[in-house]
């Protein structure tokens, strides 16, 4: 609306000048009456013209009814001086004149159509492209009416100098003048449109040419407040935005970056951290198998020494004895369970279970130590117990073990109660409760972390490393439970564990012998073959065996057991799996391989190990051992390993044929 403003004051200015050429040319028409009537008349015409141009801007600038009003009043009194200047004028004047009178009144019906837009206001894009439509015509029927107007002055200056050579001279001369000073316009208009318009159209094209998306730089200077300056305006908004972006998207870059690094930095730390598991268990293995081998032989010999005839004192040594190798042991696997645990490497194998039968085989276990200390030990279960469930009868009997122990162990006077019941139709609840010492508050929380006890006087007094809790609370969270612990100092402590409920079918009841009654020697020895490179072990094999019907006979190592078990026929190869130059898994590949190339029978082979780590009975197995059995190995089970496997005539199958399945010892 800016520039068509500036285009309106254009038309205003060439109307001026029409009027001001119309009035010059009355002046110079005085010598003719006729002519200085029709010349005062067309000044007169040329002012009206002139009135009727401002109020048309000031419409245009202002469109109100009053304004309208005006335009119509001065637009019907121009109509009629019009109208009598052709009537009077001279025939030369007519045609023009009728010409002019036609424009005049064709832009008044503009006018009109003109004013009805304005009233209806419409701010669709449609109706203001009609508006603007209709007044450039009404602009363009100015400039005609400006042009007949020149062409009047133009036929009554030709009638002038006809009568008037002087007065012709004078127009000719004012004509020329007119006609510079419109150039000197046009010059100054083309000026103006080449400094306002042109030259920011131009920079902005350029600035467009410049502008790169990727890197959005430049700026385009806003000196003005119109439709060209907007559109600079426009420009840099974009552009600041687009810079925005760029900023935006080069942070995302680097936090990507940051990012990755993070994860690198996550990915070394987890490849130290398993690499730390590793040497850790390699660590806990190269442990567990240098001190279970001594202690084999500590506790093995203890054992026999307690077979023999021994005064009270030296049986309570021996027993002592036994005991601090028992205490050892089960530290050794609390260490080995909690580094299985940790590492996630600790299977759960679910089979039916007989809770009831559980309970009581713990019962008696147990029940010599209760004897001892004068307790009294009751165990309830609740009707509705199923009487089988499914669960992993190794870590259920452990955290039972545990909890009753450590209930046996800090309880000096009084009962310990075990309560089996059905916590939800879901859910198993098992209740260890005794009338010990009890836990002050506030080490509950405590209680199930790793080598915490309650006080440290506890640890002086009843001993214990503090693993035990937290195994058991770890065993239960991997078998889906919770576990948690009442207590209050001097009234005693309430251990409590909830597991799933998946009943499982009923357990055919134990034949006569079963649960743990000690193994019946073979009524003929067997001949066996023991390879083993420590000579303690060795001694303590031999005393164990010593009074039984069975034959034994040594290899110190891998090698020799491969060229024995080729050259004689054994009963029972009882294998050490750590020995040097061949170990105990390649003499076994060894001794399976020539069975199976001479299609001999196989010899059953039982592994007698210090390896107690995950996967080692697994990878015993795999080389070809029917069993494995972990040191300390104690007499009795030895014996029954040895009646279990040894090869009978009748029990002898070829290699590769399908035998028995090695049942887990």
């Amino acid at each position: 609306m800016r520039i068509k403003t500036l285009l309106m004051a254009g038309t205003l200015l060439s109307t001026l000048l029409i009027a001001g050429v119309g009035g010059v040319l009355f002046d110079l028409e005085g010598s003719h009456r006729d002519t200085l009537e029709q010349g005062r008349r067309l000044d007169h015409i040329g002012m009206q013209v002139f009135q009727l141009s401002s109020l048309t801007a000031d419409y245009l600038l202002h469109p109100t009814e009053r304004a309208a009003r005006q335009w119509h009043n001065k637009h019907r009194t121009l109509e009629a001086s019009l109208e009598g200047l052709r009537t009077a004028g001279a025939p030369l004047l007519r045609e023009p004149l009728e010409e002019l009178r036609g424009h005049h009144r064709e832009i008044g019906r503009f006018f009109d159509r003109l004013a009805v837009l304005d009233q209806r206001k419409g701010d669709t894009p449609a109706a203001r492209a009609t508006l603007d439509r209709q007044r450039e015509r009404l602009g363009e029927l100015l400039q005609t009416r400006a042009q007949l107007m020149a062409g009047l002055i133009t036929i009554l200056t030709e009638r002038v100098h006809r009568d008037h050579n002087r007065t012709t001279g004078e127009v000719a001369r004012l004509m020329n003048a007119m006609v510079a000073i419109l150039g000197v316009i046009l010059i100054g208009v083309w000026g103006f449109w080449g400094v306002r318009v042109f030259g920011p159209i131009q920079r902005l094209r350029e600035a467009l040419a410049r502008f790169d998306v990727d890197d959005p730089q430049g700026r385009l200077a806003v000196e003005r407040r119109d439709e060209i300056g907007e559109v600079a305006d426009a420009f840099n908004r974009v552009a600041e935005r687009l810079r925005a972006t760029t900023r935006s998207r080069d942070h995302l870059s680097d936090e990507v970056e940051r990012r990755k690094q993070v994860e690198r930095a996550l990915e070394q730390a987890r490849n130290a951290a398993d690499a730390a598991n590793r040497a850790k268990s390699e660590f806990l293995a190269t442990m567990s198998h240098e001190i279970r081998t001594p202690m084999n032989v500590v506790i093995g010999m203890a054992d026999v020494l307690l077979e023999g005839p021994l005064g009270d004192d030296q049986r309570h040594q021996v027993q002592l004895l036994r005991k601090a190798g028992d205490t050892l042991l089960g530290l050794i696997d609390n260490i080995l369970d909690l580094s299985k645990i940790e590492a996630r490497r600790l299977e759960l194998h679910d089979a039916p279970v007989d809770p009831r039968h559980l309970l009581d085989e713990i019962c008696s276990v147990l029940g010599e130590r209760v004897h001892d200390k004068g307790l009294m030990l009751s165990l309830h279960i609740a009707p509705g117990v199923p009487p089988a469930i499914r669960a992993d009868p190794t870590r259920l009997l452990q955290v039972l073990i545990n909890l009753i122990g450590n209930a046996i162990k800090f309880t000096d006077a009084g009962e310990i109660g075990v309560t089996l019941a059905l916590e939800t139709e879901q859910r198993l609840r098992f209740t260890v409760t005794d009338s010990g010492v009890g836990i002050a508050a506030e080490h509950l929380e405590q209680i199930f972390d790793h080598f915490t006890q309650a006080d440290t006087s506890i640890t002086r007094r009843y001993g214990g490393s503090g693993l035990g809790l937290a195994i058991c609370k770890r065993l239960v969270e991997l078998m889906g439970g919770e576990i948690g612990v009442h207590s209050r100092p001097g009234e005693g402590s309430r251990f409590t564990f909830t597991l799933p409920l998946v009943e499982a079918p009923p357990i055919a009841a134990l034949p006569t012998g079963a649960g743990g009654s000690a193994p019946t020697p073979p009524s003929a020895g067997a001949r066996l073959l023991l390879v083993e490179d420590s000579e303690d072990n060795r001694t303590l094999i031999a005393t164990y065996l010593k009074r039984t019907p069975h034959r034994l006979e040594i290899a110190t190592d891998g090698e020799e057991a491969v060229r024995k078990a080729a050259a004689d026929a054994y009963d029972l190869i009882l294998m050490d799996i750590q020995m040097p130059l061949v170990d105990g898994y390649e003499a076994t590949r060894r001794i399976r391989e020539r069975e199976r190339r001479q299609r001999l029978p196989a010899t059953p082979i039982v592994a007698l190990t210090a390896h107690a780590l995950h996967g080692d009975e697994a990878r015993s197995l795999e080389a070809g051992c029917d069993g494995h059995l972990t040191k300390p190995i104690r007499k009795a089970r030895l014996l029954e390993a040895i009646d279990r496997y040894a090869a009978r005539p009748d029990k002898r199958t070829p290699t590769g044929e399908e035998g028995p399945a090695a049942a887990p010892l």
